[in-house]
């Protein structure tokens, strides 16, 4: 695994989500899980969403599947979006819909 992604999947402890706070949600499906603890949501417009285990609020991370409908909110990944030089974003309160 590269040195940089191997520090970032070690590394990230993303602050707790805002609950209080009033976030449009957005249902689509899971479309890559990776076993460090994260994995993408692919939406309506075929991009593909960040997430990170800690933002799924009503399963454990190794119950998720590929192709789980999902629902979610999404934020600016304010980090990302400052090194990159352009808007990045995640996906936060995702829950898993039966």
């Amino acid at each position: 695994m590269p040195e940089r992604v191997q520090e970032f999947v070690y590394n990230y402890n993303p602050a707790p989500a805002d609950l209080s706070e009033p976030l449009e949600e957005f249902t689509s499906t899971i479309f890559s899980i990776n076993p460090n603890g994260f994995g993408f949501i692919k939406d309506e417009e075929r991009n593909n969403i960040f997430f990170h285990y800690s933002r799924v609020t009503n399963c454990d991370f190794p119950e998720l599947k590929y192709g789980m409908a999902v629902k979610y909110a999404v934020e600016e990944d304010e980090e990302r979006s400052k090194r990159d030089g352009a808007p990045r974003y995640r996906a936060t309160r995702v829950t898993v819909v039966d």
